[in-house]
């Protein structure tokens, strides 16, 4: 007898205790956050406080010059984080780095001291941890069901077939025995082959399209300009409250914004692009199911870009018709004074 037990963890559990334990992700996002809204390094250290950050730039290291010591002061994080191990690659929270991006931003784009935190929780609260695939498994694919993992039964390439565990942080249960899955591309599987000699690890991206191919489900992709979208959309309502019109908007936005837009219109271009090239492959070939599923995800991922896309669009037509009642404004506050003037004593 198979007891209807609940799983140890969930997707969401996971999710929820990643983002309170894992130090450096929470560091990196607070940090990232501040890069955006602070103007020189004083800005960044008192802003870096409210948000519960030490800063401590006065280390030096022999490969690396100086370096900048990081600790989260509201949680047991043990020991400070150097900020060449945050991001080795292009060492963005260094000192040079952070002058060198503060003087990108403007103080009208950016948030006060006292918003700071605040600001930063809503953010935190709109940004959803997506992952990047989600997907049904149905339950006569699940072999064996345990506390902790699912086991399912798969076919890889021709003539291999075996088992792969799925963690329970990868899943959240559904109704009726299904399970809601989410991926990252990068995830590994280990794939036990019937043959010991054939067993492999398979990434998150293969075994996804193997199982949703087998359940006929829609596999379900996130777009990384969606970040952008949310971004924008937040840029452009700072801007609103306080009150930034004309050419200085422009600045104010920054390059950035201007390099987003142009990211997520060729983003929507290449899905039209690919959608389109399905669709005459069906032309000629025999449509088969996973092809009709894959031109579905496709289109239900455009859908959900344009939808985004379209929110930052009805910002800026909204902030575009509000400047002009402004500057008409100004205009006629200007005429009227001219006349005022002109009228003898």
């Amino acid at each position: 007898m198979i007891l209807d037990a609940p799983k140890r963890t969930s997707h969401a559990k996971y999710e929820k205790y990643k983002r309170e334990n894992n130090y450096r992700q929470i560091l990196k996002e607070r940090l990232d956050f501040l890069l955006r809204h602070s103007i020189n390094f004083e800005d960044f250290k008192q802003k870096a406080h409210a948000l519960n950050i030490k800063v401590d730039e006065h280390h030096k290291s022999k490969d690396y010059g100086q370096v900048i010591n990081y600790q989260l002061t509201d949680l047991p994080q043990q020991r400070p984080a150097r900020d060449y191990t945050l991001n080795k690659k292009s060492r963005k929270y260094s000192f040079d780095k952070l002058v060198e991006r503060f003087e990108k931003n403007h103080i009208e784009g950016v948030y006060h001291i006292d918003q700071i935190n605040q600001a930063f929780q809503d953010e935190q609260q709109k940004l959803e941890q997506e992952p990047d695939l989600e997907f049904v498994i149905q339950p006569w694919q699940i072999e064996k069901d345990t506390m902790n993992a699912i086991y399912v039964r798969v076919e890889y390439g021709r003539y291999e077939e075996g088992v792969i565990k799925i963690p329970d942080y990868k899943l959240d249960k559904l109704e009726d025995g299904f399970y809601k899955a989410y991926f990252k591309n990068k995830d590994s599987f280990y794939f036990i082959n019937d043959e010991a000699n054939k067993s492999k690890f398979l990434k998150g991206t293969v075994l996804s399209k193997i199982l949703s191919g087998e359940s006929g489900t829609i596999l379900q992709r996130k777009n990384s300009a969606i970040q952008n979208v949310r971004e924008m959309v937040a840029a452009l309502n700072l801007i609103s409250e306080r009150q930034v019109n004309g050419e200085k908007a422009v600045e104010v936005l920054g390059q950035k914004f201007m390099d987003d837009v142009d990211q997520i219109k060729q983003a929507l271009q290449n899905l039209d692009d690919h959608i389109l090239k399905q669709n005459e492959q069906l032309k000629y070939e025999n449509p088969t199911e996973e092809n009709k599923l894959k031109i579905k995800a496709l289109q239900l991922e455009r859908k959900d870009l344009q939808a985004q896309y379209q929110k930052v669009v009805k910002k800026m037509k909204t902030y575009d018709a509000g400047q002009e009642i402004v500057q008409e404004k100004l205009k006629e506050k200007e005429i009227n004074k001219e006349k005022t003037q002109d009228i003898p004593l």
